[in-house]
């Protein structure tokens, strides 16, 4: 199971590299820290905020562990006896699947159809064949077959071409030994040592503790390349093969940034800090595995507020997790009140009201704005058209032929509104909604191909109403206070599957459609978590 949930990302990976459908980083997650130097509490902060479905067997549990020398609090999966991400009473850490290049996939040719023999490197090779039995509870057990080349299993294959998924596994320890030994350091260096071992897939992690200490790292076990071949593609080239592994200290890694802060939404290493050392030149291409200079819409917005803070406070901190503003909305809307005002638009009453309507509003996709459904609609009608988005991004000149579309757009834009609603006034909890049981809440944020916000929500539709399907899954806030560790998070439905058990829905009622996290009391006595105390927040976090 630890295998299975912690390899996705590698899969993912080789996924891509089979399709040759470009990088395989998606958005996994954001990891972000500051300094004691950039807190208020003079504490180093972290938050760890993954971006998962929020389907039964992928939504995070919180766990809290107490033994003789082990005391530790953090999120994991059903199933595992550890934390994936949380801390202990010195130390923790945020983790997210991806990062690494940790693995390839090789092109075989086999000799003819349906044969198990295939050549390489001048020498004829068999494809082995393992049988898997997989047993299920009150059904008849599952036989599995596949094979498996000399480089790993063999994946895909189509008559005389097959595909091996090839990764490293240099190790006898597995993932929950290196969990619990990252559950017990108590400093960066005992941490830096329980993650050589590498057993938790590709992965980012980002480390903080009570003295101060930040430390980023883009892990896993990653094999040695030559640099003369296109490693993001399936590899044909038999002489290409791996020239062992790389120790720990040659990945990307950040310590104690030079700003105070480390950052990463999507984010390449060169820009996940300001003055960041991880450059391009300094490593192989295929270990740096992402794109310099390119910073995500998503990194930007996070960047933006954390250099806007020269010392947070644990509600600014909040504030910034659980930031609803649509991303780039404050240009596209510019750029429409532009192509009206050169091109005189003539709207008609119901698309004054509704131009009116995006104008007033102030970016956000909070559950009492108007705003949002329309912006939405808007911009879905603008990916029909030839616009030139990097104009209007850079708060650039429009090119005649893009106020023209733009006009079009909104107009197309507030006739299919009216036709689907009814109305113009739609209010954006009126249809994004998080649904549990017979009961649902209005939810705040966005997460669509022309809309995005921090508080990323996927949504399926059922009907008119957008029903919230995951994305910002189990937010985190630690605060690194010497006089102990103060934690924050919150899920979006609650902490048991059990239909009729008010905690199936109670953190989705209280606090994750509230925009709020509450304090996770960890060190607390066990007849002190009442679900009373639980999901209150302190008066002193409430005050802005």
């Amino acid at each position: 199971l630890a295998r299975f949930l912690f390899w996705r990302a590698a899969v993912d990976q080789l996924d891509a590299e089979y399709r040759q459908s470009g990088s395989p980083r998606r958005d996994n997650g954001i990891l972000w820290a500051v300094g004691p130097e950039r807190s208020i509490d003079d504490a180093a902060v972290l938050v760890a905020d993954p971006t998962e479905s929020w389907a039964p067997g992928r939504r995070w549990y919180e766990a809290h562990l107490h033994g003789d020398t082990l005391h530790a609090w953090g999120f994991t999966y059903p199933g595992l006896p550890f934390p994936v991400y949380g801390h202990n009473r010195r130390a923790g850490w945020g983790w997210i699947g991806g990062g690494a290049d940790v693995g390839d996939v090789y092109k075989l040719r086999f000799l003819k159809d349906g044969s198990n023999q295939y050549l390489w490197a001048g020498t004829t090779r068999a494809a082995t064949t393992d049988t898997f039995h997989i047993g299920v509870k009150g059904a008849k057990t599952h036989i599995l077959t596949g094979q498996r080349s000399h480089l790993g299993p063999l994946i895909h294959r189509t008559g005389r071409l097959g595909y091996s998924y090839r990764i490293l596994d240099q190790t006898e320890q597995g993932p929950l030994a290196q969990l619990h030994a990252m559950l017990g350091a108590k400093s960066f260096r005992s941490f830096y040592d329980a993650i050589k071992p590498s057993q938790i897939g590709s992965s980012t992690l980002l480390f903080g503790d009570t003295t101060g200490t930040l430390f980023y790292i883009r892990s896993g076990q990653i094999p040695i390349r030559t640099e003369f071949v296109n490693w993001d593609r399936p590899i044909f080239d038999q002489n290409a093969d791996w020239l062992g592994r790389h120790i720990q200290e040659d990945l990307i890694q950040l310590v104690d940034p030079h700003a105070g802060w480390v950052a990463d939404a999507g984010t390449p290493p060169d820009l996940v800090s300001p003055y960041s050392p991880l450059i391009p030149d300094r490593h192989p291409g295929y270990l740096y595995y992402d794109n310099p200079g390119r910073q995500s819409i998503l990194s930007r917005r996070l960047h933006r507020l954390i250099r806007s803070n020269s010392r947070l406070t644990v509600n600014e901190t909040f504030k910034i997790v659980l930031d609803s503003y649509v991303i780039g909305s404050e240009a596209w809307i510019r750029a429409l009140r532009l192509a009206d005002s050169t091109l005189n638009a003539g709207w008609t009453d119901q698309e004054k009201t509704a131009f009116d309507i995006l104008m007033s509003w102030d970016g956000r996709a909070e559950p009492d704005r108007y705003g949002p459904a329309l912006y939405a609609a808007w911009r879905a009608a603008c990916g029909e058209s030839d616009i030139d988005t990097r104009n209007i991004e850079t708060f650039s000149d429009l090119l005649p032929e893009t106020r023209k579309a733009l006009v079009r757009a909104f107009r197309k834009a507030v006739k299919s509104h009216v036709e689907r609603y009814g109305h113009l006034h739609v209010r954006w909890k009126e249809i994004h909604r998080t649904r549990r049981g017979g009961q649902s809440w209005g939810q705040p944020g966005i997460a669509s191909p022309a809309a995005k916000s921090i508080r990323r929500i996927w949504a399926r539709t059922d009907r008119v109403v957008h029903y919230a399907t995951g994305g910002q899954s189990a937010p985190t806030v630690i605060v690194f206070d010497p006089k102990g560790i103060r934690s924050f998070s919150a899920v979006p439905y609650g902490q048991s599957d059990v239909a009729n058990s008010p905690h199936s829905w109670d953190q989705a009622d209280v606090l994750f459609t509230q925009n709020r996290l509450k304090p996770t009391r960890f060190d607390s006595p066990p007849d002190d978590l009442k679900k009373k105390e639980v999901l209150r927040l302190p008066e002193e976090l409430l005050k802005n």
